[in-house]
């Protein structure tokens, strides 16, 4: 990625559809007899800031200089919105104020933290040229870092106001984030960076032939967007991009409880312009980070903040393979697999000397999945949770890494570990990824058993 350079102060511009989300807090005690719908008792009310304030405030909080530019009305709400504006320290200079209604979503939000349902008051806010003229203007004489556009389709940016703002920005070698809205390929092109959620690059699809395989279809939607990245969010499918070298890159979501979405999407367009800065990461870290602080607030009401030390966290010992990538540990990497069920003498041992033979041993943990379909239905005895806050508590054990295929190898190619350890019962033939590592110049080895116990003669004893 790369940055405009003319200036050592840098300033991310923030520029789209700027909303108030209001949130109308109450407790539900009896239905309405005129039409069985429940009644709300209000008891307290909120607001935060929606659409591209909200990527401004998440940006402004982890520290980028950042000017909001949008249009509000002149009314309270949009008075509501300069007040959190202020409150937030964002610069918003160029904000306009027009006759016009401010962007207002309403949620009415139930004891039990449930939305019972939205209402939303809008009409189109939109810029004229001489105002387009004017944020180009500013954009071209200022030391302008990154732009970030959101888009919502509410008016404020116009297919010509993106198409200027992308054509300069590359002019002067400044990264553009565009989060779409429209079905408009033509309105985003050359963008560094194109983002929609699954429905919205969908109906770009649908501008363009392409093929029924999603990963080639993709590759010509990005072709025809003119973008270095296509970036995709799939809801509780995680995210996925693909590069210009058709290479697609794709997370999963984390198992969280998913207590509300709502804002989930501004998140991973902060992070996007945030982390594309960082010139250490590579696109598929600022991916995954990115993909980690969605997945942390859908945890969390409302439009909530996600730190960077919480995405950054590392000090559990479960952790993904990406992410284990990223802490570029020295030394020698020991790595050992299994179920790990039921915890038992001869596991202590292997993991004991196992962890002799390097500096830092990761096991690799069947998912509760995977132990079905190779001990079946019946296994495992203890849930994936509790094998993984069992094998956390043992002292050699220094990370874990959970897969859900029968085999380990993607994890083994995936982090390349200098010693690959089974136990005894193990012939160096049947070990999977024994010929990776021994191509790789590391090292197998196999440890005798000086227990005879396993989980299932000890299932088996049980039952007797």
């Amino acid at each position: 990625m790369t940055k405009n350079n003319k200036n050592n102060i840098l300033q991310t511009v923030v520029i789209g559809d700027i909303m108030l989300d209001k949130y109308v807090y109450g407790t539900v005690e009896r239905v309405s007899p005129e039409s069985c719908c429940p009644i709300l008792k209000e008891t307290s009310y909120d607001y935060q800031l929606g659409g591209a304030a909200n990527v401004a405030k998440q940006l402004k909080r982890l520290g980028e200089d950042v000017i909001l530019i949008g249009i509000i009305g002149s009314d309270q709400n949009g008075e509501h919105v300069k007040a959190i504006l202020k409150q937030e320290n964002i610069n918003c200079s160029f904000l306009v104020s027009t006759g016009a209604i401010t962007i207002c979503k309403t949620r009415y939000i139930n004891h039990l933290r449930q939305q019972m349902f939205r209402k939303d008051s809008e009409v189109p806010l939109t810029y004229t040229p001489k105002e387009e003229q004017k944020i180009i203007e500013y954009i071209s004489k200022s030391p302008v870092n990154s732009i970030v556009i959101s888009d919502y389709n509410k008016g404020t940016i116009s297919k010509s106001l993106c198409k200027n703002i992308i054509c300069l920005a590359n002019k002067l070698g400044i990264n553009v984030i565009v989060d779409i809205k429209e079905t408009d390929i033509n309105k985003y092109q050359g963008a560094s960076v194109v983002k929609g959620n699954k429905k919205e690059i969908e109906r770009l699809l649908d501008q363009i032939p392409h093929k029924e395989n999603i990963e080639e279809a993709l590759a010509q939607l990005r072709i025809a967007l003119n973008t270095r990245y296509l970036v995709m969010t799939c809801g509780e499918e995680g995210i996925l991009a693909i590069d210009n070298n058709k290479t697609i890159i794709r997370f999963p979501s984390q198992k969280q409880t998913v207590h509300d979405v709502t804002g989930a999407g501004d998140i991973v367009t902060s992070y996007l312009s945030y982390l594309s800065n960082k010139k250490e990461l590579s696109f598929d870290q600022i991916l995954y980070y990115s993909n980690k602080a969605a997945n942390i607030k859908v945890e969390r009401f409302g439009n909530s903040y996600v730190g960077i030390n919480e995405v950054m966290e590392t000090s559990s010992k479960l952790i993904s393979a990406t992410e284990f990538n990223m802490l570029k540990l020295g030394g020698t990497i020991v790595f050992t697999n299994g179920c790990f069920d039921i915890i038992h003498a001869g596991h202590i041992d292997l993991l004991q000397k196992a962890k002799k033979e390097g500096n830092i041993l990761v096991v690799g943990l069947n998912s509760d999945e995977s132990i079905k379909r190779i001990k079946g239905n019946n296994r495992p005895i203890n849930s994936l949770d509790l094998r993984i806050q069992m094998l956390s508590a043992i002292q050699y054990v220094d990370y874990i890494i959970v897969f859900n295929e029968d085999t380990p190898i993607k994890i083994i190619e995936a982090i390349k570990p200098n010693v690959l350890v089974k136990g005894g019962d193990y012939k160096l033939d049947n070990i999977v990824g024994a010929d990776y590592i021994s191509a790789n110049g590391g090292r197998v080895l196999t440890i005798p058993f000086i227990h005879k116990v396993s989980t299932t003669h000890i299932i088996n004893k049980i039952k007797l």
